[in-house]
């Protein structure tokens, strides 16, 4: 019977009565999935998208992109509409009010258990940020994001004689050299210690040496006896003001740091003039080499300099947020595609690549792992011209499946060029240093205390570091900041340090 059986369904599958496994049946219809989001730069692909084919063909489903310009506005009206999107990427504040709307997916545990790669890097930061009340309410992406660090010319220190600094004063020395002692060795008085992009509004990335302090930044922490406390309160804010206020007074910056935007100090970085930036590595390297008419010049220029205090500023430690429509969640063959493409399009899973970065899908087809674990994507062939622009992640198919740090090199090229590998190796050694938790992260703040905090502060800092303002003016300060929002932020940080278990 069951021999007769077997040959019974060989011959429908061979005369096509009967559908594959997984197969869609005639009158099916395939399942629709709208992604909704706030696009980093650009609309979803206008041609034949490689992308929704790749996607479409590999979950069987009919994917939507929707793009949203103003996401808060938009969201609110399709709740009202009772037409909400299937998938989303929100924000910690906009997802706390759909789920207190009922409009969201108000428990992904159960889910989570079918995807295990989302599953092994989930951190304990993330799920004591995300379950409310015994429930996971969000489906995170990777908690991680491209990190800044102190980047310094390591062939001027050469030309100078001078080791790589291991201080904060180390530091200031091997920056006067770099402004006064000619380290390009062209004879003119053109070099400086540093430069970033203030933009007529703020210090920029001068706010690197906060970090040197033992501090991740202007932010609340944990202190070490269990206390919530604050850089502006233990004085290492102080101590940052006098750093910069010397860097400026003594000329080490580059004139135009306030006023020039962040693409405008490229020009100084990449025509040779700057000894040390705080930056993200890739962005400096790829620039500099794109600026060179890619002629490999900047392969060891620059070297890491690692944060004296051990730690590098923290990346974002809870993720990008994603989750679904109650709608969509009543779905169960709509919900088992969903899982299956944010789990698979997961890092390091094949599909990441793909989605990500056009891997199988758009020209793209040598996918190695190298020594330092990241990955080289590039493409054995030429004649295999790409659609897609810098980054497919401006499509919103990446943007789903990771919108952090891409653990990649992609190239045109079959193999890595020098200029690859040293960006990489640079990447790869600033990603894998520690990093400060992140805790002030978790904090629920009061947007508009937020706001007025940062303005506070900002003016201070501006005025002490240009000479205007004086340590002596500094407890006035500290007691203006407390009083315009500082003591609110503190109890809202205390509220959240306890909550999370950080602190009692």
């Amino acid at each position: 019977m069951k021999r007769t059986l077997s040959l019974l369904i060989a011959l429908l599958l061979v005369i096509g009565l009967m559908p594959l496994p997984g197969a869609l049946a005639e009158n099916d219809e395939k399942v629709v999935i709208e992604f909704f989001y706030a696009p980093w730069a650009s609309a979803p692909y206008a041609g034949d998208d490689p992308y929704e084919a790749y996607a479409e063909e590999k979950y069987g489903a009919d994917f939507v992109l929707s793009p949203a310009t103003d996401f808060d506005t938009q969201i609110l009206m399709r709740a009202a509409a009772d037409d909400m999107p299937d998938v989303m990427i929100l924000t910690n504040t906009q997802l706390n009010r759909l789920l207190e709307q009922g409009v969201v997916l108000d428990d992904w545990t159960p889910y989570l258990e079918s995807m295990p790669t989302i599953n092994s890097y989930l951190t304990d930061t993330q799920k004591a940020f995300l379950t409310r009340d015994g429930k996971f309410v969000a489906c995170p992406c990777i908690a991680t994001s491209s990190p800044k660090a102190f980047m310094i010319r390591q062939d001027w220190l050469d030309k100078l004689g001078l080791s790589m600094p291991t201080n904060v004063a180390e530091l200031i020395d091997v920056m006067r050299a770099f402004t006064f002692d000619d380290p390009d060795g062209n004879g003119i008085d053109d070099t400086w210690g540093f430069t970033c992009a203030g933009a007529n509004k703020g210090t920029g990335n001068l706010r690197g040496f906060m970090n040197l302090f033992d501090r991740d930044g202007v932010n609340f922490y944990v202190d070490q006896d269990g206390k919530t406390n604050h850089p502006i309160l233990d004085g290492s804010f102080l101590d940052y003001l006098k750093v910069c206020n010397t860097i400026i007074s003594e000329g080490l910056i580059y004139p135009d740091w306030y006023t020039q935007g962040d693409e405008d100090q490229f020009v100084e970085i990449y025509n040779g003039k700057i000894g040390v930036v705080y930056y993200t590595p890739s962005n400096i390297i790829i620039k500099t080499d794109n600026a060179r008419n890619y002629d490999g010049s900047v392969v060891g220029e620059w070297a890491y300099a690692p944060n004296f205090s051990g730690y590098e500023s923290s990346m974002n430690s809870i993720g990008v947020l994603r989750t679904v429509s109650a709608k969509a969640a009543a779905d169960p063959k709509k919900m088992e595609i969903i899982c299956r493409y944010l789990n698979e399009g997961s890092y390091p899973n094949e599909d990441y690549f793909a989605l990500r970065a056009g891997y199988k899908c758009d020209g793209y087809d040598i996918l190695e792992k190298m020594d330092n674990g990241f990955w080289f994507l590039g493409k054995s062939s030429k004649e295999n011209v790409t659609v897609r622009q810098q980054g497919s992640i401006l499509f919103g198919w990446g943007q789903m499946v990771q919108a952090e740090l891409p653990f990649y090199i992609q190239s045109q090229e079959s193999s890595m060029t020098a200029v690859d590998k040293y960006r990489q190796d640079m990447i790869a050694a600033v990603y894998n240093a520690k990093h400060y938790p992140g805790t002030y992260q978790m904090i629920n703040a009061d947007a508009t205390l937020t706001t007025d905090s940062d303005n506070c502060i900002s003016e201070f800092e501006i005025a002490y570091i240009l000479g205007n303002k004086k340590e002596s003016d500094y407890d006035a300060f500290v007691s203006q900041w407390k009083s315009v929002a500082g003591d609110q932020l503190y109890a809202a940080a205390e509220e959240a340090f306890i909550q999370y278990g950080l602190t009692k």
